[in-house]
């Protein structure tokens, strides 16, 4: 509920592809194409096309094997059944 207070406007390209494990912004339903703000989701195998407009942040790079995981705790649409904790990630500029 609710947002973080800022946020961000970024667009993909129009025919951008979201590959498994990519990592991008998430945004409501009325906010304009690339525009984000606190929350994200990870793209599992699967997932069919989705439209692009979300903000990407950038890819997994190892460890698709909990994102598949994590994925198998409920449907494309919904949140987990479970609570799903990250402890820590390693982030890296290219």
């Amino acid at each position: 509920m609710g947002g973080p207070g800022y946020h961000i406007t970024e667009p993909p390209p129009r025919h951008y592809h979201y590959a498994p494990g990519t990592v991008a912004m998430g945004t409501a339903y009325d906010e304009p194409r690339g525009r984000s703000g606190s929350n994200f989701f990870i793209v599992l195998p699967g997932a069919g096309r989705i439209a692009p407009a979300y903000a990407v942040l950038g890819r997994v790079k190892g460890g698709m094997k909990v994102i598949r995981r994590i994925g198998t705790l409920g449907s494309p649409s919904e949140t987990p059944s479970q609570t799903v904790r990250i402890d820590w990630v390693r982030i890296r500029r290219q």
